[in-house]
């Protein structure tokens, strides 16, 4: 993936004494004026810390810098702690994918498409 033009990725991390623990990441990719994030994952003990707005807003600033004029992204409707994350950093919903995600017990969830505007539209 990261081999792929455009793709980038980003490490929150703690520091313990002489070492750095890794907490949180992100993969994003940028192409055609746009960015599309990948995925997004921070430590469980870690996910009421900002960590996440942090990761999001530093893919913002990252992708501008860049002269993307938006960001792009998918999150599973059931997934109630990422919708609310990506909404307070913007995003809203501008579609859906029908039963793109497969659970563990071989159901299905729709895909809720993200957008957030870098640039006035």
């Amino acid at each position: 993936m990261m081999a792929m033009p455009g793709a980038f990725a980003l490490l929150a991390g703690r520091t313990e004494g002489t070492c750095r623990e890794p907490i949180g990441f992100a993969l994003a990719r940028m192409g055609g004026g746009e960015a599309e994030i990948i995925t997004l994952g921070v430590l469980p003990l870690w996910r009421v810390s900002g960590i996440g707005q942090q990761l999001v807003a530093a893919i913002a600033a990252q992708a501008s810098a860049c002269g993307v004029e938006a960001l792009l992204l998918e999150v599973a409707e059931d997934n109630a702690a990422a919708l609310k994350l990506y909404q307070s950093n913007g995003f809203s919903s501008v579609g859906r994918r029908k039963n793109y995600y497969q659970t563990a017990d071989s159901g299905r969830h729709d895909a809720i498409v993200m957008r957030r505007a870098l640039v006035a539209d």
